[in-house]
């Protein structure tokens, strides 16, 4: 997303995105999705260029295993500087796609699990160690760093979990709240 010449992402349920665009003369999205790339754009809060497919996304092609998982990496360095530093904060994380990506971030303050690898879970008779900790995030090497706003800005929209991954993730949590919302409804 670009406002007023900046890139950022989007940010946990869009806030970024809706602050950006509020403030700011023009606002414009690019977001990947369904392999296509869509295209936006705002002046002053109001639409200006509707929703429109402007090309194909880009995939890396890789599978990860469970430890270089980009998902586990991103939140095993979030987790480690967060307790390593004393910010009083939970840590979730969140869209796995396998057991091994939840074993991984054993440790964690929250993870959100589907039903299914619930089950597999319960199922599994592997035992589970503890692989996050604050006692071994504060022996990390991890430094401080310090950012103005611009800098934050930077360092978010280079990382891909920051942008692709974080938007994809509140997309389908989005279509879990719709589909719960419509179970719920129908038992009402």
């Amino acid at each position: 997303m670009r406002a007023g010449g900046d890139k950022f992402s989007g940010g946990t349920h869009g806030v970024g995105a809706k602050c950006g665009n509020a403030v700011s003369e023009w606002f414009e999205v690019e977001e990947s999705r369904g392999g296509q790339v869509h295209h936006m754009e705002f002046e002053r809060g109001k639409t200006t260029t509707k929703l429109s497919v402007i090309g194909k996304a880009k995939s890396t092609g890789k599978d990860y295993s469970a430890t270089e998982d980009p998902g586990v990496v991103s939140v095993t360095k979030i987790y480690n500087y967060y307790k390593k530093f004393g910010y009083q904060t939970e840590v979730m994380g969140a869209s796995f796609r396998s057991l091994g990506e939840i074993l991984e971030l054993a440790g964690s303050d929250l993870l959100t699990i589907s039903p299914g690898l619930l089950e597999e879970m319960a199922k599994s008779n592997s035992p589970v160690t503890r692989k996050l900790s604050p006692e071994s995030a504060a022996q990390s090497d991890l430094q401080k760093i310090h950012l103005d706003e611009k800098s934050f800005r930077w360092l978010h929209n280079e990382d891909q979990m920051a942008t692709e991954k974080l938007s994809e993730g509140i997309r389908m949590f989005a279509v879990d709240t719709l589909k719960l919302e419509k179970v719920v409804a129908e038992k009402l």
